[in-house]
């Protein structure tokens, strides 16, 4: 069965963008990074635009940046877009309704 780490559950529940990132993990990313190191300077790039996090998305290529809210998140877009990235989107949140489901 899958575990959730304590601190990313007390993470979302305090809704605490900083915590979140530290508690945000991906077992794919390393090997999905082994088969793609281009990627790495995306990584690179948005942690220089000020993401909390970087983060692959499953297996990849798609590579999220968490922020701490629409502000910050239209700050680090902008930051790569200017970096010549030209498929750069924001996302609001918290999706209304997200919770955690239990079996």
């Amino acid at each position: 069965d899958p575990q959730v780490p304590e601190s990313l559950l007390m993470a979302l529940e305090k809704g605490d963008a900083d915590l979140l990132a530290e508690a945000l993990t991906n077992d794919l990313q390393a090997p999905a990074l082994a088969l793609r190191p281009d990627l790495a300077q995306t990584f690179a790039d948005g942690a220089e635009a000020g993401a909390l996090a970087v983060q692959l998305s499953g297996s990849g290529p798609t590579v999220l940046m968490l922020c701490r809210d629409a502000a910050h998140a239209r700050e680090v877009a902008g930051a790569m877009q200017a970096k010549a990235y030209d498929r750069v989107w924001t996302a609001p949140g918290p999706v209304a309704g997200a919770h955690v489901v239990t079996y």
